[in-house]
């Protein structure tokens, strides 16, 4: 068997090897994708995560847990006018506490 034939050879199983990785990596993005998606419709559940307070070390909270809300208004999307929008937003962004 000459150099020649040896590269090739070489070659060959370099390629058939690119091409089972490559169909394999073709498979996981995806066809099990795909499948993964119709498995994750039937068992949709919502799991809350508990958020965590940081104390430093006497004990004192760093950060503690608050609820926050955001609001937010995109100018082109609105038909009225600006100023009639704010008044009728602001009873509700605005509290007395």
């Amino acid at each position: 068997m000459s150099q020649l034939d040896r590269i090739k050879v070489f070659q060959i199983i370099i390629y058939v090897v690119a091409f089972f990785v490559i169909a394999r990596l073709f498979y996981w993005q995806f066809i099990a994708k795909v499948e993964g998606t119709f498995e994750s419709i039937i068992s949709d559940s919502f799991l809350p995560a508990p958020r965590g307070e940081i104390y430093d070390l006497s004990n004192f909270p760093l950060v503690t847990n608050q609820e926050a809300f955001l609001i937010y208004g995109k100018p082109h999307d609105l038909d009225q006018n600006p100023e009639e929008v704010a008044k009728t937003v602001a009873p509700y962004l605005i509290s007395e506490k």
